[in-house]
């Protein structure tokens, strides 16, 4: 009901309602899906995705579209830095999300990394 009126009334203020959905997102090893604190991956740079944690000049690549590619034979663009807002991967799951599906369940046979299917359903 809220959604369709886009106002709600709290303590006699009339205020708006927008609908926002997080993508889970690491900050230690760039991958979508799980947080910092519960990652036992790697830390990797934000800009190239290697493992590095410094300064980088490195042509900006995506590792969780490297992982898609790799994993679901897919041919998703990777020059762009993990964060960004118009990457493939993001796009996908946060769509999973708007939709009412959990975008972190990967199963083992989706992967060649069968540490992603466990860091993703925990």
């Amino acid at each position: 009901m809220i959604q369709k009126r886009r106002r709600v009334c709290i303590q006699l203020c009339n205020c708006l309602v927008k609908e926002y959905h997080r993508v889970k997102r690491c900050f230690r090893c760039q991958r979508i899906g799980h947080l910092q604190f519960r990652c036992k991956e790697t830390p990797r740079c934000s800009r190239c995705s290697e493992e590095h944690v410094n300064e980088c000049s490195n042509e900006p690549k995506c590792i969780n579209c490297e992982d898609r590619n790799a994993c679901l034979a897919e041919n998703l663009e990777t020059s762009h830095v993990p964060n960004s807002g118009k990457c493939a991967s993001y796009i996908t799951a946060l769509s999973l999300i708007k939709e009412g599906n959990d975008p972190w369940i990967i199963p083992a046979h989706l992967t060649n990394r069968p540490e992603i299917a466990s860091i993703h359903t925990e």
